[in-house]
């Protein structure tokens, strides 16, 4: 009996030691889980991204076809046009030169060869002829001039479609690196994976805003580089209130960002492709959100309500970043640039005239 109250207690007491060990496992294993997921739903994006490039690839090359089909044609029509404009030309400088001949001729000739019975009827038709002959000139050059115009605009077009496509073969073959980039992520064990969640979240709550703008140089080896497109718009629609450098009249101290107003859960958008390096509560700044771009570039968005993106997400210019607060006083978003840890001017990132500018 004692035995069995001595197993009892044993088995007991293991497993009371064992559950918390246990969860952990479970609670990485969950956070490992929601990584891959984020990943593969990246991954997912990329694909949905390099599919669209491939129908636009198809789409420009039918149009280019169509294009260089209809400049042949025109090609064509532009040779026959001159053709018969040279054939008119010849037969107008003809014409001329009959009328100027027989004005020339000496009236004992005409009476010396009695063609003075024909020479009443042969110059009117004669002037007829020149009369006609040169509307037809003028109709061809005219003609001629609206084709070399339709022709060249043509050509334009087709230049065009030319600089588009080899833009979007660059840009695939880009996407297909990060896709590479992301495919190496879900190969890294899941303790590196968790390291790189925890390292964000980490720096974040810390307050540490240089060691968490630092944290793409040390995972430098599996982040994407691509050349960023940008938004072209604000990433909010609405009034700057304070630009770049504009001095707080009761402070002194200059503005390292801009902030736009906007109004009760406005959407924000990404002005340049990235990824989401850290998103949370952050000393000073309130809820935000750092996108990484280019090496040692990042952009920090302030003042959205709390989103569900998760760190490591890559978003294109444009996606969908959050929304404004659907309460509050203050509904405005503040965008920051930092290149290498240092606040920059963002104005290169935006349309070249903001919807409003009011200077504090």
């Amino acid at each position: 009996m004692l035995n069995r109250l001595q197993l009892s207690f044993t088995a007991t007491a293991l497993l009371v030691l064992l559950t918390p060990a246990m969860a952990g496992a479970q609670s990485r294993s969950a956070q490992d889980a929601q990584l891959r997921t984020d990943i593969q739903s990246a991954i997912k994006n990329i694909d949905s991204k390099l599919a669209d490039i491939d129908a636009t690839v198809d789409e420009i090359n039918v149009k280019t076809d169509a294009i260089e089909a209809n400049i042949r044609e025109l090609r064509t029509e532009e040779f026959k046009v001159k053709q018969v404009l040279s054939a008119d030309v010849q037969r107008h400088h003809l014409a001329v030169a009959n009328i100027a001949r027989i004005e020339r001729q000496p009236l004992r000739a005409l009476f010396a060869y009695d063609i003075l019975a024909v020479q009443p009827q042969r110059q009117p038709m004669l002037n007829i002829s020149r009369k006609v002959l040169n509307e037809n000139i003028q109709d061809s050059r005219k003609k001629l001039r609206d084709l070399l115009v339709i022709t060249h605009e043509a050509e334009t077009q087709k230049h065009a479609l030319r600089l588009a496509l080899a833009d979007l073969t660059e840009r695939k073959e880009e996407l297909k690196g990060l896709r590479q980039k992301q495919a190496k992520l879900l190969t890294l064990a899941p303790q590196d994976r968790r390291t790189l969640a925890a390292t964000t979240a980490s720096m974040g709550k810390s307050g540490d805003l240089k060691s968490l703008l630092q944290v793409e140089t040390n995972l430098s080896g599996i982040m994407p580089k691509v050349r960023p497109t940008q938004y072209g718009r604000l990433p909010l629609d609405g009034v700057v209130i304070q630009n770049f450098g504009d001095q707080d009249p009761l402070t002194g101290i200059k503005a390292k960002g801009m902030r736009i107003a906007g109004v009760i859960g406005q959407e924000v958008h990404a002005v340049r492709d990235g990824r989401v390096l850290y998103t949370g509560p952050f000393k000073g700044y309130g809820n935000l959100m750092i996108m990484e771009h280019e090496k040692g570039v990042h952009s920090l968005y302030a003042g959205m309500a709390k989103g569900n993106l998760e760190a490591g997400t890559f978003l294109t210019a444009g996606s969908l970043l959050g929304t404004l607060p659907k309460d509050g006083e203050d509904l405005s978003l503040y965008l920051e640039v930092r290149r290498n840890g240092v606040p920059s001017n963002p104005d290169s990132w935006l349309p070249a005239t903001p919807v409003a500018s009011i200077q504090n």
